[in-house]
């Protein structure tokens, strides 16, 4: 039999940092969406049997997941979330006051703590555990859904492991994770753990029906470089910001991530000018020099892991491939080597065009490289100059947090906070 185990979608005590035990908190906007979202991740799965808890923010879950399908989820009590008696609804300053000694039991011995008015961390196991044998043995070579809780799920996936329920923290349960366990007559068998991780599946989760469907048509991806395939942006805003001290000017770190892809001359003179010193010519050159000089003298830049394996796989695809920077081909060149260049059609720098970013030019020459229409060209970005560059050519864009919060990408069609899940969006298995 193999077993889906999802963790409810997020409530507004989630979202609050309150503690939730049998509380019987409804999902919020947001965890109806991420239920939506494991639906469609998980659209391929024919369920013979589906069980839930009988809180209603699991199975309302369980709801959305199996809408259309022809199954029903059975409520079970024993999925209960773990009974914390006076602690619902507490945040943890409260619970510091009422309890002191608690909280800190809890991180560093969880084992040992009977919750006031409530459980021991054994009894959840062993309850959940005793809810979930039944549905073994009743469903032999059966695919079933079992959508619980964050304790209930780690005692249940602790115990298929053999993790003492001392080291339970050592696992980790997002709203809407979603783990697989096979159990056999060879034995028991996880097969994934959070197979859709996300810390914070709010910035990515809902991505609307009309941006899905355009998705399934592109063609060709064009990527930023600078914090979207090399993470060099730290780098980058300790050389601005070392050479603009030295000179007795000190902005806001964040400044030197919003003015990312900004030609370098336009940079200087901005800061410098709300400093009120002079912009001449030769104190711009002086600045960008020396922002050059200590960038290059910062060893560690390079791609972000597995990120060239993503875009490979994109070209195996069969995708068209572009990188589109506002730094000069010298540092595409010093990041990339001959072999991984080879992986885009067209690569654009600030060396090709007479505009660079936010101007459109730089993605509309890449999209004229890829001999593709605009509307079937996805790119991707993490600054809002960048953004605006790829809007003004027309292509469907996507504001990636690497580098800055959603709330500064607000021009993109969509926020993703991962390139994780992009093959998928782009209907490739």
């Amino acid at each position: 039999m193999r077993l889906y185990v999802v963790r409810h979608g997020e409530t507004s005590w989630n979202l609050e940092n309150r503690f939730q035990g049998w509380a019987d908190q409804p999902l919020s906007d947001t965890g109806e969406k991420q239920a939506a979202e494991v639906a469609r991740m998980l659209a391929s799965v024919s369920f013979d049997a589906a069980y839930s808890s009988d809180l209603s923010r699991a199975r309302r879950t369980a709801e959305i997941i199996l809408d259309g399908r022809g199954v029903e989820a059975v409520p079970v009590k024993g999925l209960r979330e773990m009974n914390i008696g006076d602690l619902d609804g507490l945040v943890v300053t409260e619970i510091e006051e009422r309890f002191p000694d608690l909280l800190k039991a809890w991180r560093e011995a969880p084992q040992s703590v009977t919750m006031p008015g409530g459980e021991t961390l054994e009894q959840v196991s062993d309850r959940a555990w005793a809810a979930v044998e039944p549905i073994v043995e009743r469903h032999r070579g059966e695919t079933v859904l079992l959508v619980a809780h964050h304790t209930i799920n780690k005692t249940i996936i602790c115990r298929t492991l053999g993790i003492p329920l001392e080291r339970f923290r050592v696992l980790r349960q997002p709203p809407c994770a979603v783990s697989v366990i096979d159990f056999g007559d060879m034995g028991t068998f996880v097969r994934a753990v959070n197979l859709n991780w996300q810390e914070d599946t709010r910035s990515w989760i809902d991505l609307g029906n009309e941006v899905r469907e355009r998705l399934l048509q592109v063609e060709g991806v064009a990527f930023d470089f600078d914090g979207v395939l090399n993470n060099s942006m730290p780098f980058y805003a300790a050389a601005w910001r070392g050479a603009l001290v030295e000179r007795g000017i000190a902005p806001p770190e964040i400044e030197f991530y919003r003015r990312e892809s900004e030609r370098g001359v336009n940079s200087a003179r901005h800061f410098l000018e709300e400093a009120g010193l002079e912009a001449s010519d030769e104190a711009i050159a002086e600045v960008i020099g020396r922002v050059r000089e200590l960038y290059k003298s910062y060893p560690g830049i390079g791609p972000y892991p597995g990120v060239l394996d993503l875009v490979g796989r994109l070209r195996d695809a069969g995708r068209k491939l572009a990188l589109v920077t506002g730094s000069p081909r010298a540092d595409v060149d010093r990041f990339l080597d001959a072999r991984q260049q080879g992986l885009f059609d067209a690569i654009v720098s600030c060396d090709d065009v007479g505009r660079s970013k936010p101007d459109p030019e730089p993605y509309a020459l890449a999209r004229e490289r890829l001999g593709l229409p605009a509307g079937l060209v996805l790119a991707i970005e993490n600054s809002p100059y960048g953004i605006i560059s790829a809007r003004g050519a027309g292509l469907l864009t996507a504001g990636l947090t690497t580098t800055l919060p959603a709330t500064d990408l607000v021009g993109a069609d969509f926020i993703i906070d991962s390139l994780d899940r992009l093959p998928a969006w782009l209907g490739i298995q």
